[in-house]
């Protein structure tokens, strides 16, 4: 028995010290999910981002809180109006109003930021204060700000959410009072998202280094712990947005994706918002692939386009306009040369290293969803032109031939008829109709002879 159990207690020794030997090595491995032991959250949705479905939800269309959350709708808003390319001024209200922050940024009054640096310090840092510089230049009174965001968010289908403080604050420093979403709206934000490079990117960084005006740097670390490499790393975790306020508990918006499929998972007012969050999104993975809820519920179709696209399409549009002409003459060839030169320069991802992008397009692996739709739907356009202007063409022809064929009938009708034409006194079918012309044939008599 000693024998036994003093095996027993080596092999125990040899297997304690062989997992302190590599456990150094396995750091870097995703948490196992853990049963999360808090009450279950007050409201969420599990959702397949790829077809819409609702897999699951709890009071899912009552508005809540949304705390943080409400900062996609933030930067949906603004990339709505204004230009990726387009510059943010600093006012000294909006740096009152990231008094809250986590983390310092560098913004100070007077300065101006790129629109990128300011989505990336929304987006990953939750930056109150570029949340209210951002609105303030979305709309001078940021009190408008609340109405714009509404206009863009019931564009996409979210009907049942109230947009006032661009940050998500809701206490007595908020704007109006704090906004209110539901869990349903904010996955139909977060699917909108997705469609949109110059956000998607900023909800999946993991940490973002950059130089404020004033030539100090900064890095700032996503909250989002479920990404790879943070303390809850989930596996195939790619995006979306933490929030939290004294009123609004603990909320996240969480995204992942594992062989192609999307799954979104919303939990609002938990006290275990990661845990939750991964418990959704393995019993949205453990669902077969189309399969819908009790309530056979289904988010709209994603419907946002960016300034930036809309821009885009424009350009692409006047520039086959003042191609129509060129493409109906010399045929399918040239047009199909057109598409592809503009679905090209539509669709190719830069060469730069803006971490705005993601790591896929840094690599030149694969374009974006949302460049993929935009050359597509460049495509279709130009499809679509050159169609029309083939049919035009048609229609153009079977016109003449017509308006011949008729004049030729009216000419043999005025032959049967007998209404020729009479020139110099003789006969000259086939010259005119209607009344014979005058001729120029005078006859004379002449006089008798003696």
């Amino acid at each position: 028995m000693r024998h036994s159990f003093s095996r027993r207690t080596a092999a125990a020794v040899l297997m304690c010290a062989s997992v302190s030997f590599f456990g150094a090595a396995t750091t870097t491995a995703p948490a196992e999910a853990v049963e999360p032991t808090t009450p279950e959250p007050a409201g969420w949705i599990l959702v397949d981002a790829g077809t819409g479905n609702v897999l699951a939800s709890r009071d899912a269309h009552t508005p809540r809180p949304p705390a943080s959350m409400v900062k996609i709708v933030t930067a949906l808003t603004a990339l709505d109006r204004l230009s990726v390319n387009s510059k943010i001024s600093i006012t000294a209200k909006a740096v009152q109003h990231g008094s809250q922050n986590r983390f310092p940024n560098g913004m100070q009054a007077g300065q101006t930021w790129s629109m990128k640096t300011a989505l990336g310090v929304l987006l990953v840092s939750s930056g109150n204060d570029a949340a209210f510089a951002i609105a303030e230049n979305v709309t001078p009174d940021v009190d408008d700000f609340g109405a714009a965001a509404t206009d863009t968010a019931r564009r996409i289908g979210m009907t049942e959410s109230t947009f006032n403080d661009p940050s998500g604050l809701d206490d007595e420093q908020s704007i109006g009072g704090g906004p209110l979403m539901s869990p349903y709206d904010v996955a139909i934000a977060v699917r909108n998202a997705r469609s949109v490079p110059q956000i998607q990117s900023w909800l999946a960084t993991t940490s973002y280094t950059y130089t404020d005006p004033q030539g100090v740097s900064h890095t700032l670390k996503n909250s989002n712990s479920l990404l790879t490499g943070l303390s809850r790393s989930y596996p195939g975790a790619d995006g979306a947005k933490t929030g939290f306020t004294t009123k609004a508990g603990g909320t996240l918006a969480a995204t992942a994706t594992r062989d192609g499929r999307t799954i979104i998972a919303v939990v609002m007012s938990s006290a275990d918002t990661f845990g939750w969050a991964q418990k959704l999104l393995d019993q949205g993975f453990a669902t077969q692939l189309g399969a819908v809820g009790d309530g056979n519920e289904k988010l709209p179709a994603v419907a946002y386009t960016s300034f930036s696209q809309r821009k885009a399409l424009q350009r692409d549009f006047a520039a086959l306009a003042t191609q129509s002409t060129a493409s109906t003459s010399s045929g399918l060839g040239a047009a199909t040369t057109v598409a592809t030169n503009s679905a090209v320069s539509t669709s190719a991802p830069a060469t730069t290293s803006d971490p705005s992008r993601t790591t896929q397009e840094r690599n030149g692996n694969v374009a974006t969803n949302s460049d993929s739709s935009v050359s597509t739907l460049t495509f279709i356009l130009i499809a679509a032109a050159f169609v029309g202007a083939i049919i035009a063409r048609r229609a153009q022809v079977k016109r003449q031939k017509a308006r011949r064929l008729a004049k030729r009938r009216s000419m043999q009708a005025a032959l049967r008829r007998g209404s020729l034409p009479v020139v110099d006194g003789k006969y000259r079918a086939g010259m005119r109709t209607g009344p014979p012309v005058a001729s120029n044939v005078r006859v004379t008599r002449g006089r008798d002879a003696d």
